[in-house]
């Protein structure tokens, strides 16, 4: 940001319109009085961009004025900081500031002009005044920005054009800006440099390459009564005008969205050099160099978060794997950290983990400057609905899983062509052509092997795949598609073995092994050392990973899926049987009772020695009460719970599966049911002190109705212990709560 008395008073008037005044007059409006673009209002207000011209300027604090009298608020104070004169002067002072610092290279430049005999109209002093400031020094680009030094140096005889392509948010306008303010300080532009804002992915401020270029000729003195009447004649005038600056010069669009945008802006001989910034990769103008902007590595990534002192080098790395080597989100986690500098980086990291939060916290709070979901936002909105559909569903493939899959398992996050025509149930010609289009919006990125279209493959990034799934999707569509998805994979040779191991424990384990041109790995359950693959490390958090990912589910489906097209039945149900617990967790009960139905039944058959029946049954028997069928539970119960042991057992289990469930109405549901499990086999202090617990989630969620339900069953409970008084007062209670939501049935009909 720059600084000085004259920004400081830019920054104070843009405070002014945002607070006492409302906001009013918006940047598009002052635009059209200034005949600049909104952004550039807005680089103004902010104290960031210097206005070349006053006069634009003037008509902007005279747009300020009339809104403050029209409000009543022009006290002395207000016309103080709105006083044009005193602008003005500020403005006067900023700008001969900025001629000396710049002055002999322009001098120099005016002076070879003379002596050439060239008679040059006059231009403004300021050769880089459009050029937005540094905002520091940039990390991890030497690469690039050697790059782009030798193509602007005009020592070399490469293209004129170099097009710097890279999704939102990975730094391109930072790098440009960069490269700009090197080659002004190396004196190879004495002609000036011409900033453009093209708003290219901004519905409301993007500019056409006629309104470009009217404004390029505002910023080269040629007032509007002046242009010419047509857009041809303007891009000729244009062209003239940059020929008369006395030496090359050096123009820097950004933001360009389209290659309509550019073309008109293209300069004439001259030397002059021409920097574009896109999220697409555009056509290629004069043989363009192009430059495509990856993420960072890690340790350039580090590097941005610029964690004081001797920090925690795996934290640093973990919140940048979160931040998918994104400089945008990098960039607003470093802000987070020097805001709240007590905060333990490992706080951060596991609030980030959380997908549902991770690009809520990506934002720049209290700010105008965008965050990655509305940077994303704007890309997406230039897709085609096709387009747009298919990035949704790619967001669904459970291979796309997160950074957190891939710092956990080493799974491929990649997924080939034909896997995709499947996903999106349309011709492949269509889809590969989609899939091109999103990458050329640098959506998705592209690998292709030995040049073989049998070996492509594409990959999101993380948090283009996060933002994709938060888009709506119209009906059932991910899961259709995701289970053609599944059937695709089951029928192909990339999947070659699925084993389902029952282990002698009575747990049960299921390890898939995808087998591809990249080759990956997905294992969930619980696998024992010597079942795990070379290379795997088996800990907490990588269970958490496992039981949380909703590709565990789909792995499951597939292995019952195999299981059952081979006619293995023990290894079917201990994979329904897995997939039942998943239902159980994920609080989808009426899936998880069918699993385990189907579960018992094939182990029954396959004459289950092994014990994952008897867990399938007190699996059973909790899902059940739990979803309140209550005469279906006593089969299970009275199957497997035999002795008093075996009642510890499923209450162990029980609180098992509630501890890794996160659903606060799935953990109140199994409480309320084990505790009536509890009531049958005669143990009514646990099932009372359960029931207590069970409440107390109900209430914590609001959710009256099993709120009442489960006092009602606390009264009975109760009177079971002979506590008739306290019993009568939960089940008034009970009854009152119940009759508010609408039942009809008094709880002292509830009794179970």
């Amino acid at each position: 940001m720059a600084s000085g008395p004259f920004f400081d008073a830019l920054r104070a008037v843009g405070e002014f319109r945002d607070g006492k005044l409302k906001g009013e007059p918006a940047n598009r409006e002052l635009a059209r009085r200034a005949k600049v673009s909104p952004t550039t209002i807005g680089h103004w207000l902010a104290g960031r961009h210097f206005p070349q011209q006053f006069d634009a300027l003037r008509n902007v604090v005279e747009g300020l004025r009339s809104e403050a009298h029209l409000r009543g608020v022009l006290d002395d104070e207000v016309a103080n900081l709105l006083s044009v004169g005193h602008l003005h002067d500020l403005h006067e002072a900023e700008a001969r500031q900025r001629a000396v610092l710049t002055g002999e290279k322009v001098i120099g430049a005016q002076a070879r002009s003379i002596l050439d005999g060239q008679s040059r109209r006059s231009r403004s002093p300021w050769p880089h005044g459009g050029l937005p400031d540094k905002d520091g020094d940039l990390v991890g680009r030497e690469r690039e920005i050697g790059e782009l030094l030798s193509m602007l140096d005009p020592g070399t005889g490469g293209p004129s054009v170099a097009l710097v392509a890279g999704m939102a948010g990975v730094g391109k306008s930072a790098l440009v800006t960069e490269v700009a303010h090197t080659a002004v300080g190396n004196g190879w532009f004495p002609g000036g440099v011409l900033f453009v804002d093209l708003c290219g992915y901004d519905p409301d401020e993007s500019m056409d390459g006629d309104e470009a270029v009217r404004t390029v000729l505002r910023d080269l003195d040629v007032p509007e009564p002046d242009m010419h009447p047509t857009a041809k004649a303007r891009q000729a005038q244009y062209r003239s005008r940059l020929a008369e600056r006395g030496g090359p010069v050096l123009v820097v669009l950004d933001g360009a969205s389209a290659d309509r945008q550019v073309l008109p802006l293209l300069p004439g001989p001259g030397g002059h050099r021409v920097l574009v910034t896109s999220r697409h990769t555009l056509d290629n103008p004069r043989n363009a160099l192009r430059v495509d902007l990856d993420v960072l590595t890690t340790a350039a990534a580090v590097e941005v978060l610029g964690v004081p002192g001797a920090g925690d080098p795996e934290q640093e790395r973990r919140l940048a794997e979160l931040c998918g080597h994104l400089p945008l989100a990098l960039q607003i986690v470093a802000a987070l950290l020097r805001f709240d500098r007590s905060r333990p980086l490992a706080d951060l990291a596991r609030q980030l983990a959380d997908q549902h939060q991770r690009l809520d916290t990506l934002e720049y709070h209290d700010s105008q400057v965008r965050g990655v979901r509305a940077a994303l936002a704007l890309s997406y909105a230039k897709l085609t609905d096709a387009q747009k559909r298919l990035l949704r569903l790619l967001a669904f493939n459970p291979r796309h899983s997160v950074g957190e899959m891939r710092r956990l398992i080493p799974v491929n996050p990649y997924v080939s062509t034909p896997a995709v025509v499947a996903l999106a149930a349309a011709p492949h010609s269509e889809v590969r052509e989609t899939l091109l289009a999103l990458t050329r919006a640098h959506l998705l990125q592209h690998v292709v092997r030995d040049r073989s279209l049998e070996r492509e493959h594409w990959r999101l990034h993380d948090l283009v795949q996060l933002f994709a799934r938060e888009q709506d999707m119209a009906g059932d569509e991910p899961g259709e598609a995701i289970l053609r998805l599944g059937r695709y994979f089951l029928s192909h040779e990339s999947v070659r073995d699925i084993r389902v191991h029952a282990l002698s424990d009575g747990g049960a384990a299921i390890h898939v092994e995808w087998v591809d041109e990249l080759g990956d790995y997905a294992i969930s359950g619980d696998l024992p050392a010597d079942h795990v693959p070379p290379g795997f490390e088996w800990n907490a958090e990588h269970r958490v990973w496992v039981d949380q990912d909703g590709a565990t589910a789909l792995r499951k489906a597939w292995a019952i899926a195999e299981a059952k097209a081979i006619g293995d039945r023990q290894a079917e149900g201990v994979a329904l049987a897995e997939y039942g617990v998943v239902a159980l967790q994920e609080g989808e009960l009426a899936t998880a009772v069918d699993a385990l139905q189907r579960s018992v039944k094939a182990l029954a058959d396959a004459c289950d020695q092994s014990g994952v029946r008897d867990r399938a049954l007190i699996d059973l028997a909790i899902a059940l009460a739990a979803g309140g069928r209550w005469e279906e539970t006593q089969m299970p119960v009275l199957a497997i719970v035999t002795s008093s042991e075996k009642t510890d057992e499923l209450r162990d289990r029980a609180e098992a599966v509630i501890q890794e469930t996160g659903d606060r109405h799935t953990q109140g549901a199994i409480r309320a049911g084990l505790a009536n499990i509890l009531r049958m086999k005669r143990r009514p202090e646990e099932a009372i002190h359960g029931l207590h617990k069970a409440a107390a989630v109900f209430r914590e969620i609001a959710d009256r109705h099993c709120w009442g339900y489960t006092l009602a069953n606390l009264g009975w409970a109760l009177h079971e212990t002979s506590r008739h008084q306290i019993a009568e007062d939960y089940l008034r209670q009970a009854d009152r709560i119940l009759k508010e939501c609408g039942g009809q049935a008094s709880a002292r009909v509830l009794r179970l």
